[in-house]
């Protein structure tokens, strides 16, 4: 099973992945969920077993970057001086 979830995802940069299959089942099977893309990650429902994922998401480089920098880029910008 984890083999199959390594060729779940194509890499698109050094930061991102798109899942081509719903990461619970496998299934290439789904729509677009919500509205809009919030930040550019586009969630989207698995047609087969109505799990709701991120289809574009950070891979791991992305995730070290983002926790890394998360304090200091996020939280500190909405401090009022």
């Amino acid at each position: 099973m984890e083999e199959q979830f390594k060729k779940n995802f194509i890499t698109t940069d050094d930061d991102h992945e798109i899942l081509s299959q719903c990461p619970w089942c496998f299934s290439e099977k789904n729509e677009k969920w919500g509205d809009n893309s919030v930040r550019g990650f586009e969630s989207v429902i698995c047609m087969d077993c109505g799990l709701i994922y991120i289809k574009n998401r950070l891979n791991k480089e992305g995730l070290d970057k983002f926790y890394n920098n998360y304090l200091t880029n996020i939280h500190q910008a909405d401090k009022k001086l």
